[in-house]
């Protein structure tokens, strides 16, 4: 048989091809995983990364009682889904609306 009838056999160059989405801009790694570092020292509840192979931010969070993860392709979207998680498991916010009375509380 053949060497190129085999399955799961591919040339070098095929394997080392990078595919990028359209309109995609460059990304340079380096200033990623430095974001990423700035953001969790911004964010201390959680652990936050970048992924070279996904081109993602990456937010695990480490106050929820169970493990949640956030993927964003910028640090801005990103600190924006942390925030709204924080605000969502907040304390505060559970107390502040077990406060209000119930809409079916005023009615007779």
């Amino acid at each position: 048989m053949s060497r190129g009838g085999l399955a799961g056999r591919a040339s070098a160059g095929i394997l080392a091809r990078r595919y990028k989405r359209s309109g995609a801009a460059p990304v340079n790694d380096g200033e990623c995983f430095e974001q990423a570092r700035h953001i969790q020292a911004t964010y201390r509840d959680w652990l936050v990364m970048w992924s070279p192979w996904h081109r993602t931010f990456t937010a695990f969070s480490c106050f929820t009682p169970e493990p949640l993860v956030v993927d964003e392709p910028t640090p801005e979207a990103l600190i924006s889904a942390m925030v709204r998680v924080e605000l969502h498991h907040s304390p505060t916010r559970v107390d502040a609306l077990s406060s209000f009375p119930s809409a079916s509380a005023g009615k007779k």
